[in-house]
């Protein structure tokens, strides 16, 4: 149904429920109406309301808004005070089931209207107190007590006119004095006991018993009341009047019941100002978790950015001792890589050369210019090695040098690049150490056979020796020795 309709009650008004009988008037709903709403925004809300007598504890109804500070108990006669701005809380119920029903339930639990039209037609209200003030609301359009047409209504500042267009039924209703200092919000009221058109009708009661008798207020004639209105009219000078409330009860008797008012409310309500506000601070109470939920967010990547930047700074220094401990591997893989080739031939230089000289000197020369022969011999075996030292050790300190240079170079590009560098280095270090093992061999094979060519030239030259002396002492035994001559 558009926003601009309502759906209620052929009977009383009232807005329908999902339910087959009205809970307000306990009538079916055969052909609910469809009532537009009012063009100035304001809206219609039906109230019962009651308090609780202080001295029978009935249920009093309320029928009309009680501005004074006495309050009649139509039940027992007992007048008792009644503080009137107990209606505040009442009429501010009211008015919010009035003005929140037409959000559709928004606002959630604390929308009181969030049921009514759906399950229920009204929410009632107790107020804390002596009396007990119970108000029951239900939002709806008044209806003409004759024919049940809606009715058009005329408001006005201080009073305002019903019009029934099918009876042409026309009423004048006034707010009553004193309203102002309970609500603002309150433009009209629709009430047989707020009725100004029509004067109330006079009341004569008998001193000697609890006879009560009334009479025409214009023409003082007596009047007949009738079972089933209130509304009478004077057979003699013709002025239409009605019968007030307490009146009436006491002219029929039985337990009095609650009648209907329609209160015309216009603009938001203090419950709907409340639920803004408690929606503002529900909305600034999640933007401010939402703020501190970004905020712990923010630092826990902070920190998380720190760890990481932490881990990486390690892996940047367990890369930088990687580097640097591979540097070292790398010089010393250098150095031995200088001199490994060279101990072969420095070995054979200084042990099988000698030796194998020694061998073939002795054989052509005396014994003491052998001997200086060997030791010249020695000495240019060292200063050859001397050289080669001499050779090695800058290609060493260039080797160590350039390793140091590409370690250096490779942590400047990242710990990936080291490790990809460390790897080639790996790579590079395992073909030289297969080419030194290959010149290892080699110089331990020339070193093997200098000594083994230095041991077959002494012996060969001790075979000679003594092989020439034999010889010479077989052809000349005689002759004596050159020593023993001397």
């Amino acid at each position: 149904m558009p926003d601009n309709l309502l759906s209620v009650c052929a009977s009383c008004g009232v807005v329908c429920a999902r339910e087959a009988t009205c809970s307000h008037c306990k009538k079916p709903h055969q052909r609910p109406l469809t009532v537009p709403a009012r063009p100035d925004g304001s809206y219609w809300v039906c109230v019962e309301a009651s308090f609780k007598c202080r001295a029978c504890g009935f249920r009093v109804p309320l029928n009309h808004l009680q501005m004074h500070a006495v309050a009649f108990c139509l039940h027992c006669g007992l007048e008792q005070a009644f503080e009137p701005m107990r209606w505040r809380d009442g009429l501010d119920h009211a008015h919010a089931i009035g003005d929140l029903f037409r959000d559709g339930g928004a606002g959630g639990l604390d929308n009181p209207a969030r049921t009514v039209g759906t399950t229920q037609t009204g929410v009632s209200f107790l107020t804390p107190g002596d009396n007990e003030l119970l108000v029951v609301a239900s939002p709806g359009a008044p209806l003409c007590a004759g024919c049940h047409a809606p009715l058009e209504v005329d408001v006005r500042p201080q009073d305002c006119t019903t019009l029934c267009r099918p009876c042409s039924d026309q009423a004048t209703y006034a707010l009553p004095e004193g309203l102002g200092f309970v609500t603002r919000s309150l433009r009209a009221i629709v009430g047989a006991e707020h009725r100004t058109d029509r004067p109330a009708v006079k009341v004569e009661e008998s001193t000697a018993s609890a006879a009560v008798a009334i009479a025409c207020p214009r023409c003082s004639a007596p009047l007949t009341p009738s079972e089933d209105s209130r509304l009478m009219t004077c057979a003699y000078c013709k002025t239409a009047c009605r019968v007030p409330d307490r009146t009436w009860w006491r002219l029929r008797g039985g337990n009095p019941t609650s009648e209907s008012m329609w209160l015309l409310f216009s603009g938001p309500s203090p419950k709907r100002q409340q639920l803004a506000l408690a929606q503002q601070h529900k909305q600034e109470e999640e933007q401010r978790d939402a703020a501190q939920a970004a905020q712990k967010r923010l630092k826990d990547e902070q920190r998380e950015r720190e760890r990481a930047a932490e881990r990486e700074r390690q892996r940047a220094a367990d890369a930088e001792r990687e580097a640097k401990k591979r540097v070292e591997e790398l010089e010393k893989e250098a150095r031995d890589s200088a001199w490994g080739p060279a101990i072969g031939p420095l070995l054979v230089i200084s042990l099988g050369f000698p030796m194998g000289i020694y061998a073939v000197l002795m054989r052509a020369f005396p014994d003491w210019l052998g001997a200086w022969l060997v030791g010249a011999m020695v000495v240019c075996g060292a200063l050859f090695a001397g050289g080669i030292w001499g050779v090695i050790t800058p290609a060493t300190d260039r080797a160590a040098r350039e390793a140091r240079q590409r370690a250096e170079e490779a942590e400047r590009q990242g710990p990936e690049r080291v490790a990809a560098n460390a790897a080639q280095e790996k790579a590079m270090a395992d073909a030289r150490r297969r080419r030194i093992k290959g010149l290892g061999w080699v110089s331990g094979v020339v070193l093997v056979l200098g000594v083994a060519l230095g041991l077959a030239c002494t012996w060969n030259m001790g075979t000679r020796s003594r092989s020439g002396s034999g010889s010479s002492g077989h052809t000349s035994p005689a002759q004596p020795s050159r020593g023993k001559g001397r």
